[in-house]
């Protein structure tokens, strides 16, 4: 029996290493989830203030050797 008890707390406090490793990677990729969603609200915003070429020429043009 007490071997039982042994196994059973060594298997818990594997788990608890275990939980404690997910937790902090979970919360890393939280915070690389949260840095990457504001590089992507701001190149949007970045793309939205871009003003187009005050030649009026939309870059669609067909090249002269044709």
């Amino acid at each position: 029996m007490t071997n039982e008890i042994v196994d059973l707390q060594t298997r818990i406090a594997f788990q608890e290493d275990a939980i404690h490793q997910l937790n902090l990677t979970v919360s890393q990729l939280q915070n690389q989830l949260n840095t990457l969603q504001l590089a992507i609200k701001e190149l949007h915003l970045r793309m939205q203030n871009l003003t187009p070429p005050e030649d009026g020429s939309s870059g669609h043009e067909i090249p002269p050797h044709y």
